[in-house]
């Protein structure tokens, strides 16, 4: 069962120089990964903790905490000028 919180939208300003705005992520759920992008931050009307909106590249999304986008963020590596992500 999910909890319903309160969510306000977080300032443009403020979404745009969080570190995790735009961050890819791979979300693993059984043995399927998925794999999407944070498009949109909301705040939590009550404790002001940050709601990371992911959008999913199928097209689904999800709203999850700030844990959940650092574990499942991708991490990306430069190697003579060409882009890894792992």
């Amino acid at each position: 069962m999910r909890k319903f919180i309160q969510l306000e939208p977080l300032s443009q300003c403020d979404e745009t120089r969080d570190p995790l705005f735009q961050t890819r992520v791979l979300r693993r759920v059984g043995c399927i990964t998925y794999p999407g992008r944070v498009e949109n931050i909301e705040v939590e009307k009550v404790s002001r903790n940050r709601i990371y909106l992911i959008r999913y590249d199928d097209g689904d999304e999800d709203h999850v905490p700030e844990e959940e986008v650092i574990e499942n963020r991708v991490k990306k590596y430069s190697f003579l000028a060409k882009e890894f992500w792992i």
